[in-house]
């Protein structure tokens, strides 16, 4: 048997300049993971098990694909199916003698809420979890660096092809990696088939970068405010089809203030000092009107005057600053508190204002090996 975990996340700056190359985000890991535990079975039978989700299928690894018995559980398996099938391709074409699997994942409780309009990354964090049990079930020694590389690059091919599409990978990157400055892999990678993906060298860029210890993370949901990111990243695409220079000078742009912004916290986290604090707030908000200005020029609400408004109050109620994590949109929405006092007043002040909190807190680890056989619910 083996256990493993990955981290949902947060991504504080590179919504959509993050989409195209070399631009860079930053994002961080939390404290609310998904758990994978995998148990050998006679070969070639496979199970796949989600209590959560009503998932509970059983099939067979038949020529490098998994076949379930019933069909209608395939769309709700599809990320579960997809990682382990990918991840055993991989130990296949590495030699590896082939087990049956039976895998179960389960999710802390924040991302039951609605953890994909949470914006926490689910989908990519059992991703992530079920690759790692299924190579760890075979014995891959995942605290080895490059057996973790090619960990990730399973996860990220096998998401992609749940998805339907070459998503930009920074959510895979941090259940992986934990938190850390990102740029995402030229699109062409998945195009490959595995053997070839896994034996490439990929040009993302992925730095470790903790918050700072001194920030305080306080995320809550806004109700009723429904948004798809999907359609969302659609009308972005089509301003930057009919408005190429525009588009290309605002990312650049964008691109620049999420730099200086990232810079500011490398260097804050070996020294707090009041003025890089001041920076980084000035550059982090630069960002955020930036954004704003591409969903009013793209005919969405990336962030609604309602949402700015509520921004400015949150800074007046505890809140060193804020932002609605990822896409935007206004699903929900992330504060930085410089003090536990700060967040306890910006939780106390949405809370009043009808916003439903999450039990969340930055967690810079990434995906691990657990210890313990999996006990959660």
């Amino acid at each position: 048997m083996a256990t493993v975990s990955a981290p949902g996340k947060i991504l504080w700056m590179g919504g959509y300049s993050i989409i195209e190359p070399n631009n860079i985000g930053f994002v961080t890991s939390i404290d609310k993971r998904v758990y994978a535990e995998a148990t050998a079975l006679p070969f070639p039978h496979i199970e796949l098990k989600n209590n959560q989700l009503d998932i509970d299928c059983k099939g067979v690894y038949k020529n490098n694909k998994i076949v379930l018995k019933d069909e209608t559980e395939q769309k709700k398996a599809t990320f579960i199916r997809d990682a382990v099938q990918f991840a055993l391709n991989y130990l296949e074409q590495r030699g590896v003698k082939l087990h049956g699997v039976s895998v179960k994942t389960k999710s802390d409780a924040a991302f039951s809420i609605d953890a994909a309009k949470s914006g926490l990354g689910s989908s990519a964090a059992v991703t992530v979890a079920t690759v790692g049990a299924v190579l760890s079930l075979h014995g891959i020694d995942l605290i080895n660096k490059k057996e973790i590389e090619a960990l990730h690059k399973i996860a990220q091919y096998s998401h992609c092809t749940s998805q339907g599409k070459a998503g930009s990978g920074f959510d895979v990157a941090s259940s992986t990696y934990g938190s850390i400055r990102y740029s995402r892999y030229s699109p062409e990678l998945i195009k490959m088939s595995l053997s070839q993906a896994i034996g490439s060298k990929w040009d993302y860029s992925i730095t470790p970068i903790n918050l700072p210890s001194f920030f305080y993370a306080v995320v809550a949901n806004i109700p009723n405010n429904s948004t798809s990111t999907t359609q969302m990243i659609a009308k972005v695409k089509e301003f930057k089809e009919k408005n190429k220079a525009e588009y290309t000078k605002m990312i650049s742009e964008l691109n620049e203030y999420n730099q200086k912004a990232i810079k500011c916290l490398e260097i804050l986290q070996a020294q707090r000092s009041e003025e890089k604090l001041a920076e980084f707030e000035k550059w982090f908000d630069s960002a955020r009107g930036i954004l704003k200005t591409l969903g009013e020029k793209s005919g969405i609400e990336i962030e609604s005057n309602e949402m700015t408004q509520l921004i400015e109050e949150s800074k007046k109620h505890g809140a060193f600053t804020a932002s609605l994590p990822g896409a935007g949109g206004g699903d929900s929405i992330a504060g930085l508190c410089l003090s536990q006092t700060d967040a306890f007043k910006l939780k106390s002040f949405w809370s009043k204002s009808g916003l439903e909190l999450l039990d969340i807190s930055i967690d810079n680890t990434g995906f691990k090996v657990e210890t313990s056989v999996l006990k959660r619910p």
